[in-house]
């Protein structure tokens, strides 16, 4: 798959001038939970952003959080779609769409392994297999040819998996690889270096 990354977006009007507000559980102040894959993204391409209690999110944004406001205003929740477009606003995501179509599918297939991280073994086992292939086909040891918003978002799932020791390395070589390189990306390290948790105790 050639994905490159696009450049960030600036035909969208999502992103016109402010930071990018997340609302999440204690702020993340007293853990990450489903606002890691969105605070990862954030460091990693710079972006200008606050975390807020859920409290303060604009009224109808969504159900639940993880939720966030554009800097035009706009808000949604639904922790893929506001991965999908991070990536796609700040540069983070493939420009070709044929692989902006897969990009959309593994954030998602992401979440579905967040879901299904406390489900067994072999469930888990069927997840890995299936992002080991696609490290394979990419051939540049990320799930896509470069990095990307969908990287971030599948940080979190490898992360609770891995401290269930769940992760193979000599069945899925290149997953842990990955989780491997993705452990000492700059925003990884800032993150899980700040003593905060990952998840709540």
């Amino acid at each position: 798959m050639g994905a490159t990354c696009s450049a960030p977006s600036n035909s969208s009007t999502l992103f016109t001038g402010g930071p990018v507000t997340l609302y999440y559980h204690t702020a993340c102040k007293g853990f990450y939970g489903r606002g890691l894959p969105v605070l990862l993204l954030l460091e990693a391409a710079g972006a200008k952003y606050e975390v807020k209690m859920p409290e303060e999110a604009p009224k109808g944004t969504g159900f639940a959080t993880p939720m966030v406001q554009f800097p035009n205003g706009t808000s949604i929740a639904q922790l893929p779609a506001i991965m999908m477009s991070l990536g796609e606003g700040l540069g983070l995501a493939p420009s070709a769409p044929e692989d902006k179509v897969k990009y959309m599918q593994l954030i998602l297939d992401a979440s579905d392994l967040l879901s299904d991280s406390g489900k067994g073994q072999e469930r888990v086992d069927k997840w890995l297999d299936h992002f080991e292939t696609q490290m394979t086909a990419s051939g540049s040891g990320y799930v896509m040819q470069t990095l990307s918003a969908a990287d971030f978002m599948l940080f979190l799932p490898a992360y609770n998996v891995n401290k269930k020791d769940q992760i193979n390395a000599s069945k899925f070589p290149k997953f842990a690889a990955w989780f491997a390189m993705m452990q000492e990306q700059p925003a990884a390290k800032k993150l899980l270096s700040s003593g905060i948790a990952v998840m709540p105790s």
